[in-house]
Formats: structure tokens, C-alpha cells, sequence
């Protein structure tokens, strides 16, 4: 692809946000002077109506302002270009797909510890956290947050937690896979779980494996189940004192149910 044919779909990827924000060319430039990044109404029109005419600077701008990054732009161009394909792959990322109707949101987890120390495992709660689906960067894939609590303290006495980033990704098989990496730490997760059509309706809680390092040391792969849901506690399906009975005896289940508003 040439640059000029990069410029052309970035200024593409601008326009077709200001259309879906009801945003003016008059209305961007004085988004940008109020951000410090002065963009005139005419250099605007003239980046629509002729991209290669533009600069990398007031493409900066444009872009800050609006807050899209070039590198989720240059990574939904991609998705775009092999959009075509996906309609015959078994892999399917575009979040525009109604396979993943339903399935955006804020959901809570939880996990038994997954040291492997069996003392860490005594009177010890269940893991928990919030993970997030949507197209959260602005480039038409399930991107996927996971903040977890890790029960553990930090030197100055806050609470430990673990931040994750990556996506969900559909498989025709009826299964989604999502890969999340916590790269101050070094840490992966890779969680998979059955995916069901869900049309009108939004994902409740679902039973999910997990695979990624156990925690504590020594360090070792771990494999474990994760109940994702859309309720804040699990003290509707499980009782405190039995956790980890509970926990197993839903393990082959699955809820697609309506998401309690």
C-alpha cells in the first residue's frame, strides 16, 4: 500500500468519526484549539476533500483531539481489508459481527487461588475482578481489560492487583477464546469458554477454563475454572462455607441468560 493510499484511509477512518459523533469541521477546529493543538476550519476541509494534501501535524491533531490512536486506526484497517475473509474464516475478530451481540460489558469474576501451595489455599476467599468487553480502542475489534484483586498486600499496604489488556476473539466452533497479557508483570491469561447466540439478549454468567501462571512461588502452569457474571457477588449460586464444592458442581454448566439491569 502506498503512504499516499495510508493518508487516504486514515482521513476515511477521521471522517466516518466525526459522522458517527455529529462532529463539524467547524466544531473539530474548535475542539482543537481548546486542546491547544489549533487546526483551522479550512485546513480541515481540505484534509477531507483531498487527504494528500494534509500534514503529518494537523493529522496529530486531528487524531489527539478526537482521541483515536494511529496505531488502533492502522490495526482496524486491517481488519477491515480481511473483513471479506473472516465471512469464510472459522476466527472471526470484527466486533461488528452479530456474534457478539450480547456479549460487551462489565462482568465480575472469580477463581479459587491458584498457588500451588496447598496452605494458600486454606480459609482463603475466592479470587475476584472485573473484566470488560467492547470495542474499547476505537478499531472495531472485542478489545478485553481484566483488573484482578489478588488478595495480597503491596509493601505500602494497598491492595495487589493485577492489570490485563487484549480481545476477545469469536470461533465459529461456538467457542470464544480471549488472550490477556499483564506486561509489568510478565503475565498471561488465556481464557476460553462456549459461546451461544444470544441475539436480544446479554450474557448473564457463563463457566470459562483458565490457563495461565499459578501464583506465589515457585511458579507453574495453571488450568482452572473462572465464573464470569454479570452480578457483583455469588452468593446467589454458592455458599461461602462450600466454595470450592460449588464451585465444581457448576462446572459443566452454562447460563445465557438476561443480564440483570
Amino acid at each position: 500500500m502506498k503512504n499516499s493510499d495510508v493518508i487516504k484511509n486514515v482521513v476515511t477512518y477521521i471522517f466516518n468519526t466525526m459522522e458517527e459523533r455529529g462532529i463539524s469541521n467547524r466544531e473539530l477546529s474548535r475542539m482543537c484549539d481548546e486542546n491547544d493543538m489549533p487546526v483551522s476550519d479550512g485546513a480541515i476541509g481540505s484534509m477531507l476533500k483531498k487527504p494528500s494534501s494534509t500534514t503529518i501535524s494537523t493529522l496529530l491533531k486531528v487524531c489527539d483531539t478526537l482521541q483515536l490512536n494511529l496505531s488502533s486506526i492502522f490495526h482496524a484497517m486491517e481488519i477491515a481489508k480481511t473483513s471479506d475473509n473472516q465471512i469464510q474464516g472459522k476466527l472471526i475478530s470484527n466486533i461488528e459481527n452479530p456474534a457478539y451481540n450480547g456479549y460487551t460489558g462489565k462482568y465480575h469474576v472469580f477463581f479459587l487461588p491458584t498457588s500451588a501451595d496447598p496452605e494458600d489455599h486454606e480459609e482463603k476467599p475466592l479470587i475476584c475482578g472485573t473484566l470488560e468487553f467492547g470495542d474499547i480502542y476505537s478499531c472495531k475489534e472485542c478489545s478485553a481489560v481484566l483488573d484482578l484483586d489478588s488478595g495480597d498486600l503491596t509493601r505500602d499496604g494497598d491492595p495487589f492487583k493485577k492489570h490485563y489488556t487484549g480481545r476477545l476473539t469469536y470461533s465459529t466452533n461456538s467457542i470464544m477464546f480471549c488472550n490477556l497479557v499483564c506486561n509489568n508483570l510478565g503475565d498471561c491469561w488465556f481464557l476460553v469458554f462456549d459461546h451461544g447466540n444470544l441475539n436480544n439478549t446479554e450474557l448473564a454468567c457463563v463457566i470459562g477454563c483458565a490457563a495461565t501462571s499459578s501464583s506465589g512461588k515457585p511458579r507453574y502452569p495453571v488450568i482452572h475454572r473462572v465464573y464470569v457474571t454479570s452480578r457483583n457477588t455469588l452468593k446467589s449460586v454458592m455458599q461461602p462455607n462450600n466454595a470450592f464444592r460449588d464451585f465444581s458442581d457448576y462446572r459443566t454448566k452454562t447460563y445465557l441468560l438476561k443480564k440483570a439491569l
